[in-house]
């Protein structure tokens, strides 16, 4: 319907969705890519495709602070005093 208004889901998906300056990516509950805005696939070089169906987070971490970094994704799902 030409009148009908967007729902609050729709015009937060369009936000993320039109962010250019802000990589934005939302991952489920085992490290997987379930959403990467168009910034965050030029950030990290991959494809949508790519980043959604073959790269866990994890993957693109490396060096020292990979373990780290893990071990914080892991408190942020289980919301343990993440911040």
């Amino acid at each position: 319907m030409e009148n009908e208004i967007p729902s609050l889901g729709d015009i937060f998906l369009k936000t993320l969705n039109s962010s250019e300056k802000f990589g934005i990516y939302i991952y489920t509950t085992n490290g997987q890519i379930a959403y990467a805005n168009k910034a965050f696939c030029n950030m990290t070089g991959y494809s949508e495709h790519e980043l959604l169906n073959n790269i866990k987070l994890s993957d693109m971490l490396d060096g020292e602070n990979k373990q780290e970094a893990i071990k914080n994704m892991d408190r942020h799902i289980k919301d343990e005093n993440f911040l």
